[in-house]
């Protein structure tokens, strides 16, 4: 169960089929959450475009999501990017799992990008690049919704910087 404290948001609209557009903040698990969304004009068998932005400055992170929906007409569908990036990986875990003992080679930089699709059946994430620091990894997820949920991937470690890793791994023996 997740709660949301503190909700706050403006809520636009030019008519019931859009534009939408949605500002606001909230608490979630004690980080302060910022929220911006848009939804383009929603008309029958037509794509509409959507952004979303959701920023929590404690944790030091930022996730886009950007891409357009069809939901009036047709089956629901969306396709678009995600962007997720952070300047410390580690300080990000730990404001979300409090006493998490988190190796010190994660107090760098991470970026995860991806191409989003999704039905109502399921969905996939493609193209998936993740950095931390220098470190590489890239892969592709399928997700079936309907009957009993699968997930089927790939990933692979395509870099790996060891310097830094052993590092930040040596001056945390060494204390």
């Amino acid at each position: 169960e997740e709660r949301l404290n503190n909700v706050s948001l403006q809520f636009s609209s030019r008519s019931l089929n859009g534009p939408f557009d949605v500002r606001g903040e909230a608490l979630v698990r004690k980080q302060q959450a910022i929220l911006e969304a848009a939804i383009g004009e929603l008309k029958p068998m037509t794509a509409a475009p959507v952004s979303l932005s959701i920023t929590l400055p404690k944790a030091d992170i930022q996730a886009q999501i950007s891409g357009s929906v069809v939901a009036i007409g047709a089956p629901p569908k969306f396709i678009g990017k995600l962007n997720l990036r952070g300047k410390n990986l580690s300080r990000t875990i730990k404001s979300f799992v409090g006493g998490a003992n988190v190796p010190d080679a994660l107090k760098q930089p991470f970026l995860l990008k991806a191409s989003l699709k999704g039905t109502e059946k399921g969905g996939s994430v493609s193209g998936i690049d993740i950095e931390v620091g220098a470190t590489r990894a890239s892969g592709n997820i399928d997700v079936t919704l309907y009957g009993r949920p699968k997930f089927v991937g790939k990933m692979a470690v395509t870099r790996i910087d060891l310097d830094s890793l052993l590092k930040t791994n040596a001056k945390q023996s060494v204390t």
